[in-house]
């Protein structure tokens, strides 16, 4: 895995993290660890915090 923490430039009240995966199974992998899951339940506490994913396919 792969990842970096971005912050953009017209907002600098949200974050993109940018992750890159192995493959299909070592996203599953993550997406279903228990640290993912408790990072879930801490945020779903917070009330305003939206999380947005996007998977994509590299370009060839």
């Amino acid at each position: 895995m792969k990842f970096d923490i971005l912050v953009p430039r017209e907002d600098a009240s949200k974050l993109l993290i940018h992750e890159v995966y192995q493959d299909d199974a070592a996203l599953a992998a993550h997406r279903n660890a228990p640290s993912i899951a408790q990072f879930r339940a801490e945020s779903a506490a917070l009330g305003a915090v939206k999380i947005t994913a996007t998977w994509c396919t590299p370009a060839e």
